[in-house]
């Protein structure tokens, strides 16, 4: 949203392609987690089978990659669908994109508590962690789709 932003002003673009991310994205969460949890479940099986012992299967283990899986698709999907309610209702562009920032870096430190209290590690640096990859990520895919405008342009 914030690239469709880079380049057009618009309301609709915008949400178009914030709808359209949210689709993908959470094919492309589930799709991966879904590979994640079930190559950590082989590694168990065969953990299992060397040891001879079904000690050697660790459901904690398994568990947490799950639970792991499941809080990435709910946070890709109350952020997409926040994002985009946040991009919807104000008028002006510079505003709009503030809101949108503001709203996204929110549900981020939120998620980074979550991550934190689910998984026993330090609240600072899980949000730390989160809000500053989110906004390394978001202020390349911006600068990158300027640029690209700006080379069409000529």
């Amino acid at each position: 949203m914030l690239a469709v932003g880079a380049v057009n002003e618009g309301i609709i673009p915008m949400i178009l392609a914030g709808l359209a991310g949210t689709f993908i994205g959470a094919c492309f969460v589930v799709v991966f987690q879904f590979k994640s949890t079930y190559n950590e479940y082989e590694e168990a099986v065969a953990q299992r089978n060397e040891e001879s012992n079904i000690s050697g299967l660790n459901i904690e283990t398994l568990s947490k990659v799950f639970l792991s899986a499941l809080l990435s698709v709910v946070a890709f999907s109350v952020g997409t669908v926040v994002s985009i309610l946040s991009a919807y209702f104000p008028v002006n562009f510079k505003t709009r994109m503030i809101v949108l920032v503001s709203v996204s870096s929110l549900m981020l430190l939120a998620l980074g508590l979550v991550e934190a209290v689910l998984f026993k590690k330090s609240v600072k640096m899980s949000c730390v962690i989160v809000l500053s990859g989110w906004c390394i990520i978001m202020a390349s895919v911006y600068e990158a789709t300027k640029l690209i405008e700006h080379i069409q342009q000529g």
